[in-house]
């Protein structure tokens, strides 16, 4: 949607506008640099906007398929 200029001019600006029309804040785990990908649900979805469509660091607790969040901050 991006390469259409639908959907916001960034990542971040896409993934806001995704939330706003339904779509929940996620995060996606890639283990190991390979294929291997979690995607877990994030409890707390106040938290993330600020950092959508960036690698950040959580901080929090996983329960099944979801993260309950403690803290966000941007990856190293």
């Amino acid at each position: 949607m991006i390469a259409k200029g639908g959907m916001g001019k960034d990542d971040g600006e896409c993934t806001r506008i995704c939330v706003k029309k339904g779509a929940t804040y996620g995060f996606v785990d890639v283990k190991g640099g390979g294929n291997e990908k979690g995607f877990y649900l994030l409890v707390d979805q106040a938290a993330p906007s600020p950092f959508a469509g960036r690698k950040v660091r959580i901080r929090g607790r996983r329960q099944g398929d979801s993260i309950l969040v403690r803290s966000i901050a941007p990856a190293d």
